[in-house]
């Protein structure tokens, strides 16, 4: 059993098949403190505070070859939540305990995530590492393997969507979300409220591709 337990509540919406669901999640971490420097303790809960709260607020939850979703970086100027299958509660409990264990950087260890969800009727998705070890969704997306970057559940930062964009002129263009954690306050050298900034930041890397093969 782990030594603590971290509650938190956020609200997104999911771009399903052909529907935009709004979607209340509640989320517990279970984890147990691996440092003794309390200055780590402290930026390692407010990370994951953080990339809830700011991240994952308000965000869209799409598949990751879902080919609307630039539509809503470009018009609406919202943050993608992407995942390598549809955004059932599942793949994001499993993406979600990923993507905590790495932006602790082993200050932490994350034991469980419980999640559920509003449109998931309530029902409590319990993930930990023995059922990540056993699964196989996380592995990265056909469309993945042909760049040079890790899919965002496997990194330390705070970015969280991976897409690709078509031009008119049928150029593909892969987008990636890396933001460091220092445009939060948030680097192990750099804690302090003060030195944060615009928490809404998003600020993608553009990857220029081929033209697609008809």
């Amino acid at each position: 059993m782990a030594d603590l337990t971290w509650n938190r509540s956020w609200d997104s919406t999911i771009l399903y098949e052909d529907q935009l669901l709004p979607n209340t999640y509640n989320i517990s971490v279970d984890f147990n403190v691996l440092t003794d420097d309390g200055k780590d303790q402290n930026i390692s809960l407010d990370r994951l505070k953080y990339f809830i709260d700011t991240i994952l607020q308000d965000g869209v939850f799409c598949k990751i070859d879902d080919s609307r979703a630039s539509i809503f970086v470009d018009i609406f100027k919202q943050r993608l939540v992407t995942f390598v299958l549809q955004p059932q509660d599942l793949v994001v409990a499993s993406t979600l305990f990923s993507k905590f264990t790495k932006i602790v950087e082993g200050k932490l260890e994350i034991e469980c995530i419980r999640l559920s969800s509003s449109q998931g009727d309530g029902v409590t998705v319990n993930f930990d590492e023995e059922f990540a070890e056993e699964g196989t969704m996380l592995k990265d997306h056909e469309l993945l393997k042909a760049t040079d970057i890790s899919a965002w559940w496997f990194r330390g930062d705070c970015g969280t969507a991976d897409y690709f964009k078509l031009s008119e002129d049928s150029a593909l263009t892969f987008i990636t979300d890396i933001t460091d954690w220092d445009d939060a306050g948030l680097s192990w050298n750099n804690s302090s409220d003060k030195d944060k900034k615009d928490e809404r930041a998003w600020n993608p890397t553009i990857i220029p591709g081929g033209k697609t093969q008809h």
